[in-house]
């Protein structure tokens, strides 16, 4: 391994590449020949000597040992050593273990390759679900009133409005058709899904949202046809099925990780707040703005808003039988819902709602009053 030199800034290597040593003022640069004691390495790199101690201790980095010109034979490292030092902060750095980063320094280069695919993947998963967890916790604020209890278990509140999709005859199809199902035949239908699962689960950030939406839009291409139309059983519908039969929630995880069903469920709520927002942009301006003069209008106006969220929550069947009090309800729901992201400058962002609908807080707070009154 070639030497180090000093420029007026810093210590590079001989050939100009990025090093490990940070060139502090008043330390010797070694070249090709010089040897440095464990304190030398400490100031030149920032490694501590403890730290520099354990590796040779594991047998990660040893330096040879030699009482020429040095009291008390104590340990020499030389630029190889130093090459190898920065190689294990580089790794360290991608989170690998030292046992990992020992098998890849002692291995062939096959061997490095693969090592390195494999963290990188890895490293994206965790990023993945650093990223879902943000989300999640988000999502239970918005739509839980107990934030500890969403955490753990997921959002109550949905779960009790599910009780409604729960009670109607999408959701007892969807149930009947999934308990019929062949192990062998589940587990095929299922495996023709697996590259949509492990997309939506990674949430590509370069992507952002649209990338999510695509995702999901694919999974339900999947979802229609194995379980039963989503847009038949509503948003509350698919969650209902999601939650009591196993089945997929279950296959989610065992090809991702635990988290992954709660991340999708979560996911799918997003993109149905998404769109209802945007379709129903022009109408919630306009009940705030009838709700200043004209109470009667606006709530005439609100029961079309009412009736499209009850057709987003419960599916076109569902939505359209569903009495007067239940819709204001559901839409009493969806609008608190959209309130909450919209407090959210980031969420909001990440939906796409900053600059994609046009109504903001106060219109939307206002449009949710004239439906408490329906609901009264």
């Amino acid at each position: 391994m070639a030497g180090y030199r000093r420029t007026k800034t810093k210590v590079v290597s001989e050939t100009g590449e990025s090093s490990v040593i940070i060139g502090e003022e008043g330390v010797k640069v070694p070249s090709g020949e010089t040897k440095l004691t464990v304190g030398q390495v400490e100031e030149l790199t920032g490694v501590s000597r403890t730290t520099l101690r354990y590796y040779d201790k594991i047998g990660l980095l040893c330096p040879e040992r030699t009482g020429k010109g040095v009291a008390n034979d104590r340990k020499l490292y030389g630029v190889d050593d130093l090459g190898r030092l920065q190689a294990i902060e580089v790794f360290s750095e991608y989170r690998f273990s030292l046992d990992e980063i020992a098998n890849i320094l002692d291995g062939d280069d096959d061997e490095l390759y693969e090592a390195i695919v494999s963290k990188l993947e890895d490293l994206k998963r965790q990023e993945a679900r650093l990223r879902s967890l943000i989300l999640f916790a988000q999502f239970v604020a918005i739509t839980d009133t107990d934030l500890i209890e969403g955490l753990a278990c997921g959002p109550g509140t949905l779960d009790e409005m599910a009780d409604l999709a729960r009670e109607a005859s999408p959701y007892e199809r969807a149930m009947c058709k999934l308990d019929a199902y062949e192990d062998d035949e589940a587990l095929f239908s299922l495996k023709q899904a697996a590259d949509v699962i492990r997309m939506v689960a990674m949430l590509d950030e370069g992507r952002g949202f649209a990338g999510v939406d695509e995702a999901l839009a694919a999974f339900f291409a999947w979802w229609d046809d194995f379980v039963l139309p989503a847009a038949e059983l509503g948003y509350l519908g698919f969650w209902a099925v999601f939650e009591d039969q196993g089945l997929i929630a279950e296959y989610v995880e065992k090809i991702g990780v635990p988290g992954d069903a709660a991340t999708l469920q979560m996911l799918a709520f997003f993109v149905l707040m998404a769109r209802f927002a945007k379709a129903s942009d022009l109408l919630i301006a306009e009940i705030a703005q009838l709700a200043e003069s004209d109470i009667v209008a606006a709530m005439d106006r609100a029961s079309e808003l009412t009736r499209a969220a009850g057709i987003a929550l419960l599916g076109t069947e569902e939505g359209e039988a569903a009495s007067s009090e239940v819709l204001a309800e559901l839409g009493f729901s969806i609008l608190r819902f959209l309130v909450g992201i919209l407090e959210n400058e980031s969420l909001c962002a990440y939906l796409g709602l900053d600059e994609g609908i046009a109504v903001g807080i106060e219109e939307t707070e206002n449009a949710l009053r004239v439906i408490d009154v329906m609901c009264s």
